[in-house]
């Protein structure tokens, strides 16, 4: 799920979603419905988000929908972050 993804790139880079706001131009309480899963960014809202994240666009897709990554190193980032999310969707999912 997108919303998921978004949550944790933002948790796991450190910013508040007004830091993020001051960084993408998308207002914080935006970022707030795309992790709530009520609304989708754009494609001009997830390049801008995948930009502050280091993470292309493309792949925070792929992530959403669960697809594997393994073997992709990503800018700034260990191969570690996939098991990170894996495990963080688990928590999610079981509403931990």
């Amino acid at each position: 799920m997108l919303a998921y993804v978004l949550e944790f790139y933002r948790e796991i880079r450190g910013y508040t979603r007004f830091e993020l706001e001051g960084l993408t131009g998308i207002p914080a309480h935006v970022i707030s419905e795309f992790e709530s899963g009520k609304i989708l960014p754009d494609t001009a809202q997830l390049e801008a988000l995948g930009k502050v994240f280091r993470v292309p666009s493309d792949l925070l897709l792929r992530m959403a929908k669960n697809e594997e990554i393994e073997g992709e190193i990503l800018e700034g980032d260990s191969i570690l972050i996939e098991h990170v999310f894996r495990s963080y969707m688990k928590m999610k999912i079981k509403g931990e």
